[in-house]
């Protein structure tokens, strides 16, 4: 980690690779952090830069790129601007939309065909109000490929469409659609 101005930034790989009989299959993403340190000027100032965070309120912009899953390509590059004021959390950017709310556990959002996997997304976590509503899905078939650990047949084209509901509870959810 390097302290700049008052940015807090990191960069790194998160990587996996998971071992089939087959085939070995790397996911990795490349990632720049950026966490807003507020009008930190010099490094004396750093508790109380870090006040905010602890209290449950940050700012940060996260960059994405080169991103592997399992082997292969199929999401988009990114930057996304992250925003937690307890208790709501929020992920911004051009292709994807997401806020969550940590005390109700309420969640809305929508991700753009382009950024691979497309869809937009409303309901709750909780469990006394479980449910969630996955409309405009936009799903490339060939993405499932990777997932097989035995290609014993493959996704050659095609897009699955349509919306999804999922009922039921944390412990047993039930899918309709």
């Amino acid at each position: 980690m390097l302290i700049n101005g008052n940015k807090a930034l990191s960069e790194g790989v998160f990587s996996h690779i998971r071992h089939l009989s087959y085939k070995d299959q790397l996911s990795q993403a490349n990632y720049t952090l950026a966490l807003d340190l507020g009008k930190m000027e010099t490094l004396f100032d750093l508790p109380s830069a870090l006040s905010p965070i602890m209290e449950g309120r940050a700012k940060a912009v996260l960059s994405l790129s080169d991103i592997l899953l399992y082997g292969e390509g199929g999401i988009a590059d990114g930057v996304y601007a992250l925003s937690l004021d307890n208790p709501k959390l929020s992920i911004e950017s051009d292709l994807l939309s997401f806020n969550y709310d940590l005390k109700t556990q309420h969640i809305m959002g929508a991700a753009d065909p382009s950024f691979g996997i497309g869809l937009s997304a409303q309901g709750s976590l909780a469990e006394e109000d479980f449910g969630l509503l996955i409309e405009d899905i936009h799903f490339p078939l060939n993405l499932l490929n990777r997932t097989f650990l035995k290609p014993v047949f493959g996704f050659l084209d095609g897009i699955a469409e349509g919306e999804v509901f999922i009922g039921g509870s944390k412990d047993s959810p039930r899918l309709y659609g």
